[in-house]
Formats: structure tokens, sequence, C-alpha cells
């Protein structure tokens, strides 16, 4: 009963507690899937360390932030913005930031 999906009329909704809701674990299994792939292919790439994970940290966080939208148990905080919508965006920034700052000591000084 734990991330129930919102209430919906999509065909591929599942029945739970007397109503079709979105299958939200089944949602978050496939974008776990689309970050792992996506973090598999560029793994081989020359970044900084730390980097690929905060490629990670950022994507999964933007997981976060869309699938809350389709959940039914949420804390809602204001205007339908969701609590773990807002923590979601903070990690988002957070982890962008810290990439740019990562990208900035790898570029030489002349280059910059």
């Amino acid at each position: 009963g734990n991330a129930f999906g919102a209430p919906t009329q999509m065909p591929w909704a599942i029945e739970l507690w007397g109503t079709n809701r979105h299958p939200t674990q089944i949602y978050e299994i496939l974008l776990a899937i689309i970050i792992f792939v996506i973090v598999w292919l560029i793994r081989k790439d020359d970044a900084p360390s730390g980097f690929l994970f905060l490629v990670w940290l950022a994507m999964t966080a933007a997981a976060r932030l869309l699938l809350e939208a389709f959940r039914g148990d949420s804390v809602i905080v204001a205007g339908g913005i969701r609590e773990t919508q807002l923590i979601s965006l903070a990690v988002i920034l957070l982890a962008l930031w810290l990439m740019g700052r990562l990208e900035r000591k790898t570029i030489p000084a002349a280059v910059r």
C-alpha cells in the first residue's frame, strides 16, 4: 500500500482498493532502468571524479519530480505542488551546480 498511484482512467491502470490507479511502482522501475542505461552508456567518458554520480543524482531526482505527479499518497504543500517535488527540485539544482563546479575545475585556466 505504499507509494500508490492517484486515481486514473488510463487503460493500463491497476485496480487497488476499488479504484483504478496509476501503477507508480511500474513507472518507477521503468525510469530506473532508463537511468541505469544512460549512466552505463556514459560511464566511459573522461569525466572528473564524482561527475557520473552527480549525473545519476540529477536524473534520479528528475524522475522523482515526474513520478510524484502520479502518486496518490504524497503531501501537497501549496498549489498542487508536492513536498517531495520541492525536495527533488532542490537536489537537481544542487547536482547541476556541483557538476558546473567540477567542470570548471577540469578546464585549464587559459581556456576559460
